[in-house]
């Protein structure tokens, strides 16, 4: 399964995080951009279950650096329910 966790680039380098953050992370991370979405950074997570991505959003979000997160069988497919719940957050918001 693919995971794709978007993280808020300057609420992340504003809260003193970097890529030490990611070193307890067991799987495999691509970073990458998001066309459309330049506040945004987009991490590509190889994974067996849901938990790890859930958790890594969590740290993150204790740090209050805004994250969003899908899941699917390709980048694209989690993409895209990345990008539509982080939609839903920023509208309420």
């Amino acid at each position: 399964m693919v995971g794709c966790l978007l993280i808020n680039k300057h609420e992340w380098q504003q809260n003193s995080n970097d890529l030490k953050f990611f070193t307890a992370f067991e799987q495999s991370i691509t970073f990458s951009s998001i066309q459309g979405y330049p506040d945004w950074i987009c991490l590509k997570l190889e994974v067996e279950d849901k938990i790890p991505v859930w958790q890594l959003a969590l740290e993150l979000e204790w740090t209050n650096t805004t994250t969003s997160y899908g899941f699917g069988e390709t980048l694209a497919e989690a993409k895209k329910a990345a990008i539509e719940t982080l939609t839903k957050r920023l509208q309420y918001n």
